[in-house]
């Protein structure tokens, strides 16, 4: 469903993802043209869903939210991997429904996520990793206030040839020292 009103940004929050999400995320990860940017190398049953969602529930590592932008699911974001020894944590991000894609909605996302590690979560880095071949996601992260501070070459074997990885982060005082 698009939530087009205007020219204007809908209202976005993140909302805990729960069962009333797990329709569309399994829609969205058996998208062919989303799939490989969510790690979902073959299709996912609803059983397999379901258990996924499961272990996630129980995941400390790990907290995922649906992005809501005027009441309607438009994708999900969230952090993974988080080390509470080093206060650091990976970011990912997807808008699963193209027709709310380009609208802003995933630097306002990770913008409001970002927050939350470095307040609640009181984390002093946040990193995401990012294909090279995907300009909007990291144009996106960029407006977000993510600096880039890696290439990995030729990280992943994608559509029959190897692509380069991009590391981008923030830290909570937004000093980058290299």
């Amino acid at each position: 469903m698009e939530v087009r009103k205007g020219t204007r940004t809908p209202e976005l929050r993140l909302a805990p993802l729960s069962r009333r999400h797990l329709d569309a995320t399994l829609q969205w990860v058996n998208r062919p043209e989303l799939k490989h940017f969510t790690g979902t190398l073959f299709p996912v049953s609803r059983n397999g869903h379901g258990a996924w969602f499961r272990r996630l529930q129980n995941d400390p590592l790990r907290r995922w939210f649906a992005i809501e932008a005027a009441g309607v699911h438009v994708g999900n974001t969230g952090i993974k991997h988080l080390d509470a020894a080093n206060r650091c944590a990976e970011l990912f991000i997807y808008v699963g429904d193209p027709q709310n894609r380009g609208r802003g909605l995933g630097v306002q996302a990770t913008r409001q996520l970002t927050a939350m590690c470095f307040g609640p979560l009181a984390l002093h880095r946040v990193f995401a990793q990012v294909f090279a071949f995907n300009t909007p996601a990291l144009a996106s992260y960029m407006r977000a206030g993510f600096v880039q501070e890696a290439r990995l070459r030729g990280h992943y074997f994608h559509g029959g040839r190897w692509h380069d990885q991009i590391v981008l982060s923030q830290l909570i005082h937004g000093i980058h020292e290299f």
